[in-house]
């Protein structure tokens, strides 16, 4: 019941700044009730209700959302840690083992103390493209207060490799049946980046250029396919080139087979 309170108080009221992203309004919902020992010990005077005084400490928020990191470079978050009391602390941060990033890809002091007299304190964590790859890596933080003191829930950063688009062309001069042409461009991991055409060339189309952009600093591979099984060989030989920021990256053409295939890089 006093969860269900709280949470509808917050949709009402909005949450505190201490329980931003937690969908509640009380940090306390657990009371003690005044006691005959209790008022025979305070002179027979009831103080009504005191809250539990329990050190209680949480991440400003549970998620940091999408970091864009700079290729080769870094990027900062500053991370805030509130407490529900001001009495001063130190607390020790971990990484969560459900977190998914390479240990080179992050740095932070595993230890913050919140000084006597604040309820906060904030400290930056930096991240780093460093075996970052193409896709997106997931930093997990928990609390430790140490004994008597608990701890709210983790909080999450993901943080990904930023894009910086190379624009190029697919061009294409074809050997009279177009229609049994496709392509396909994939990433390191597998991924399909680019595939087509999204409607069949018509036979006896002379060429065609494909608009394209990728990711420089990254790692792609180009397969060119016939249906037919001939490439592009008849009735006279064709041929496809691959041009990024003015540099042929993959080409080839004549009797290929099914499939053609090139790896490049975009630089």
């Amino acid at each position: 019941k006093t969860k269900y309170a709280t949470e509808q108080l917050a949709e009402v009221y909005g949450e505190p700044p201490l329980l931003k992203g937690y969908g509640k309004r009380n940090v306390t919902t657990m009371d003690i009730a005044p006691t005959t020992s209790s008022s025979f010990i305070l002179g027979q005077v009831s103080p009504s209700i005191e809250p539990l005084n329990t050190p209680y400490v949480t991440f400003s928020t549970s998620d940091y959302g999408q970091i864009s990191v700079p290729v080769d470079g870094t990027a900062t978050v500053d991370i805030t840690i509130y407490a529900a009391t001001t009495s001063g602390m130190t607390l020790s941060i971990n990484v969560d083992t459900n977190s998914v990033a390479d240990v080179a890809s992050y740095s932070f002091n595993s230890t913050a103390i919140i000084p006597a007299g604040s309820n906060e304190v904030t400290f930056p964590i930096t991240l780093s493209d460093a075996n970052l790859g193409i896709g997106a890596s997931t930093l997990i933080l928990t609390l430790d207060g140490g004994e008597n003191v608990f701890e709210g829930e983790s909080t999450e950063i993901s943080y990904f490799q930023e894009c910086v688009e190379v624009s190029g062309t697919l061009d294409f001069i074809f050997d009279g049946y177009a229609s049994e042409v496709t392509y396909e461009i994939t990433d390191s991991e597998g991924g399909v980046v680019l595939s087509g055409p999204s409607t069949a060339w018509a036979n006896g189309t002379a060429d065609a250029s494909v608009p394209l952009a990728l990711c420089s600093g990254r790692s792609y591979t180009l397969t060119v396919y016939d249906s037919y099984g001939d490439g592009l060989s008849f009735p006279s030989n064709g041929s496809y080139t691959l041009t990024l920021g003015g540099i042929i990256l993959a080409s080839g053409g004549g009797n290929y087979g099914i499939s053609d295939t090139t790896s490049f890089n975009v630089n």
